[in-house]
């Protein structure tokens, strides 16, 4: 049994790091955002959110979940300590990946007149559809690369990638929107594909992998074992991608783009935030339950340390997120999109529960079970289009950020059942504490700021706001051993505001 408090700190370095790339690549996005706001209007963010839709849908289903599985079949190969086996793995990830993303941009091109016309009601989307194929096919060469490296749990080198890619692919994407306006979306597009490309591929060759070379048959082998669960990532990364695909269409047929790109902005806002912490656990957190997937008590315990940072650093960032939503609007975007306000509370609400809802959906993965994985996301993906055909109708476009929030309610409770099912899992004590406080007080914020129009009750919760992010702070300090990074960075702030964040701070 692994030492809590080292596990507490392994856990939070990953998510630092990623959380904190993560930071830098979302702040740089919300100035590509900005950008894009001021430049191309509501539509024009309406029709980035589509092609990125369509992208992202083709994606999922060209890329059979290859670059998913293939970090669950690095990291279990690195763990028996055999180096061909890995060697093997990574050789097959590269192959697949390189023939679905050329097989994925035939596709494109072969259904880009049809796709056009259905999406935008003519054709003359076509060529820029055509476009987005190649960017498919770069892509999924990219995440082979990526896939790599965190299968060798490189989280500060993802972290590099991340950061490089968003600083340089915003900058040419404002200069694209400048000088082209809309049409300069696909050509950034593009070239942020291989920007990440070039990025993530110096990255993985900087691991030194033993040569090899496999015949048809091995590779075939080796493909077996990947597609068994790498077909589950597809389904789902399908069903994601198809439902924002959905939401999408659905919003400018029974509205128009402008109403597209208010539903994407908000969108954007609250799950760039919530990824900081989610991000890290597709980085670090599955490889790690990967390697003791044999032992249920393990993965239980990873299970709630997971959920705990992850709560203690959701729940500041949340909560701040409804009680400041208006002033994030005018800064990130224009007043044009204030019609987005009441998404976002709501989205913020969906997004927190996913916050300890994920470790739990990770057992899933690390157990290997594909079939109940794949059924369980198909049984979310009706349920959320039902509620959105339902809920659209009765109140508009607020009824999409509804039925999110509703749909990761029922997500959470049945995971929590499948993952009691397969590892006995149970909340500690302190777990589920945490849940609760937190649930309340994103209830709490969430009812006063949505319905209580009043600038006492602003500065109230603010305070309260105050009080959340000081104690998640003395919180992790608690958690983790005296001489981690974090407790070493706030010691060099000073006295006075060091008192309120490390607990126990010698003279």
């Amino acid at each position: 049994m692994r030492e809590p408090k080292k596990s507490y700190g392994s856990i939070l370095k990953s998510t630092s790091l990623t959380g904190g790339s993560q930071m830098l690549s979302t702040i740089i996005g919300m100035l590509r955002t900005k950008f894009a706001a001021v430049l191309l209007g509501p539509a024009g963010i309406g029709l980035i959110g589509t092609y990125t839709a369509i992208q992202q849908f083709v994606i999922s289903l060209a890329g059979m979940g290859i670059n998913q599985s293939g970090v669950r079949d690095i990291s279990s190969a690195r763990a028996t300590g055999d180096q061909l086996r890995v060697a093997e793995t990574v050789y097959v990830v590269r192959k697949l990946s390189l023939w679905f993303g050329i097989a994925g941009a035939l596709i494109v091109i072969l259904i880009s007149w049809p796709l056009s016309r259905f999406t935008f009601g003519d054709t003359g989307h076509a060529l820029p559809i055509m476009a987005l194929g190649i960017s498919v096919m770069i892509t999924l060469v990219s995440a082979a690369q990526s896939a790599v490296v965190r299968g060798y749990r490189r989280i500060a080198e993802l972290a590099r990638i991340s950061v490089a890619s968003s600083a340089i692919g915003t900058l040419s994407a404002v200069i694209f929107y400048y000088f082209l306006g809309i049409n300069g979306i696909i050509p950034a597009i593009l070239l942020q594909s291989v920007i990440t490309l070039v990025l993530s591929w110096r990255a993985s060759r900087r691991i030194a992998i033993q040569k090899v070379k496999l015949s048809w048959s091995q590779i075939r082998v080796h493909a077996k074992s990947l597609l068994g669960l790498g077909l589950a990532f597809m389904w789902t990364a399908l069903l994601g991608a198809a439902l924002a695909y959905l939401v999408r269409l659905i919003l400018a047929r029974e509205f128009d783009l402008t109403v597209v790109g208010i539903y994407a902005a908000a969108y954007a806002i609250s799950v760039s935030l919530v990824a900081m912490v989610t991000n890290a656990m597709g980085a670090d957190y599955l490889p790690r339950l990967s390697e003791v997937s044999e032992d249920s008590n393990k993965m239980a315990q990873l299970v709630n340390e997971q959920a705990e940072i992850g709560i203690l650093l959701g729940l500041p960032m949340m909560f701040g997120l409804i009680l400041f939503a208006e002033v994030l609007i005018k800064l990130l975007f224009t007043t044009e999109f204030l019609a987005a306000l009441p998404l976002i509370h709501l989205f913020a609400l969906g997004c927190f529960v996913r916050v300890f809802t994920w470790p739990m959906g990770f057992v899933l993965i690390a157990k290997k079970r594909s079939a109940l994985f794949a059924k369980l996301q198909s049984a979310f993906f009706v349920t959320h289009l039902i509620m959105i055909y339902f809920l659209i109708r009765q109140f508009g476009p607020v009824g999409v950020a509804l039925a999110f929030s509703l749909n990761t309610i029922i997500s959470f409770s049945v995971v929590y059942v499948a993952a009691r099912r397969l590892i006995r899992f149970r909340w500690t004590v302190s777990a589920f504490r945490l849940v609760a406080f937190s649930s309340v007080a994103m209830l709490s914020v969430f009812f006063a700021v949505h319905f209580i129009d009043d600038l006492l009750v602003f500065v109230a919760f603010t305070i309260v706001w105050l009080a959340l992010s000081i104690c998640s702070v003395r919180s992790i300090c608690k958690l983790v051993s005296d001489n981690s990074r974090v407790i070493k960075a706030l010691e060099r702030l000073p006295k006075f505001i060091r008192s309120f964040l490390v607990p126990n701070v010698s003279e």
